[in-house]
């Protein structure tokens, strides 16, 4: 997926919700969605920033004067230039493909990435698991690289096979790149069997799966016999 045909994707899906062309809270809510979050101020407030390379001083304070942003998004937009017009969603990713084609940094909460251990209970954080399946998603379009030959999912997929609860990471992670890509991608049969995979390892280890309704609610994907997948 290009930069071009992702930005065309947000503004078709918005157009389909709202009946109009996208506004600037539009997109920028859409965005927020995309990674995870309910809103943009969710994002605003909570969204992190990891460095996976060395960089220089410069470079370090950047990203230093991001994290302490109301706003991290726009501030990319604004800090690298990349607004064409106020509130285009083109300007935001380009904002964030400056960062991913630097294979520099990548806004997210960064335990999934660090430390999966670091969770008491995969069942209990969706949210973080949501925050961080939406970011790699997004961040792994804008890189046209659904395996995310740089980012530690072999490291989760490696220790699957001793730790089955990660089952519940893995599907987020796949289901949301899934749906970063069209109809017509050639990836989307393999995205497909590797999210279906992952969920029935999820079910079969007696995990829950969530899913959000259309009013942004939680609920338990099930398979009708009250045991949640």
């Amino acid at each position: 997926m290009t930069l071009g045909d992702f930005n065309w994707s947000i503004r078709r899906y918005l157009r389909s919700r709202i009946g109009s062309a996208p506004s600037r809270e539009d997109t920028f809510d859409l965005l927020a969605t995309l990674l995870g979050y309910q809103s943009f101020q969710c994002l605003a407030s909570d969204a992190v920033i990891v460095r996976l390379h060395g960089a220089d001083q410069t470079y370090i304070d950047d990203v230093i004067a991001l994290r302490q942003s109301p706003f991290p998004i726009e501030h990319a937009a604004m800090r690298h230039k990349a607004i064409g017009s106020e509130g285009e969603a083109g300007a935001t990713a380009q904002a964030l493909a400056d960062y991913a084609d630097a294979r520099a940094l990548v806004a997210i909460p960064h335990s999934i990435l660090v430390d999966p251990d670091s969770y008491p209970d995969l069942d209990a954080t969706f949210e973080t698991l949501r925050e961080n399946a939406g970011v790699l998603a997004l961040h792994c379009a804008l890189q046209e690289d659904w395996k995310l030959r740089d980012l530690p999912i072999q490291m989760l997929e490696s220790e699957f096979i001793n730790k089955p609860e990660l089952a519940v990471p893995l599907y987020h992670i796949y289901h949301a790149i899934l749906d970063c890509y069209p109809e017509d991608s050639p990836y989307r049969d393999q995205l497909y069997e590797k999210t279906a995979f992952y969920k029935q390892a999820a079910a079969s280890s007696g995990h829950a799966l969530y899913t959000r309704t259309s009013r942004r609610q939680l609920q338990t994907i099930s398979n009708g016999s009250g045991r949640p997948l």
